[in-house]
């Protein structure tokens, strides 16, 4: 039971330290970003930069894997090992910092005016995993603080809880992305 209360509530302090950032995420807000100076160079750094979202997504996976899980919490009625809990905690913040920083960078890049439509959809990216995983964290919060109520003397057996995370992507951002991506496309063609 302590292991999953540590993990928490490093999750949520993990989190809370990062909240200026999450208004800023949030908010839309750019920060000083690389300037393109052509189409094609901006474009092809929007490919790199989808690439880097999905290993950012992959990072939460692992974290969350049962092998990960398991090295950390230990396997039932065993004890757990907090630097590994810890460390299991720090590395999901991360990744979660990692999405709202990779849509921050693709905010404040400065492509040809022809492409920042094309940037600012691809940041929207971030919006679901952000929104996702601070929802996985008060959901863990809220399900291991019960543990708090529990009458031990009376309980039996191992109780479970289940915190599901799926990562998913907005289908109508895909979809506005998908038709300024192929409209860019075309006109990149003609050029």
């Amino acid at each position: 039971m302590w292991q999953h209360l540590a993990w928490a509530a490093h999750l949520a302090i993990g989190v809370q330290g990062l909240h200026p950032k999450w208004l800023d995420h949030k908010v839309g807000s750019p920060s000083t970003g690389r300037i393109y100076t052509s189409a094609e160079e901006a474009y092809e750094y929007i490919d790199d930069a989808l690439h880097h979202m999905l290993s950012i997504v992959e990072q939460i996976e692992y974290w969350l894997s049962p092998e990960v899980q398991e090295s950390a919490f230990g396997t039932p009625g065993n004890s757990g090992d907090i630097t590994a809990i810890e460390h299991m905690a720090n590395r999901l913040v991360g990744a979660y910092e990692g999405c709202m920083d990779w849509a921050i960078d693709l905010r404040s890049a400065r492509p040809p005016a022809s492409l920042l439509k094309l940037f600012h959809l691809a940041a929207d990216y971030a919006n679901n995993p952000v929104h996702q995983f601070r929802t996985f964290v008060d959901l863990a919060v809220s399900e291991f603080d019960k543990f708090s109520e529990i009458d031990w003397n009376s309980q039996e057996g191992i109780i479970k809880v289940s915190l599901p995370l799926t990562i998913s992507g907005d289908a109508e951002v895909a979809r506005q992305f998908a038709v300024e991506r192929s409209r860019l496309r075309a006109s990149l063609r003609r050029s």
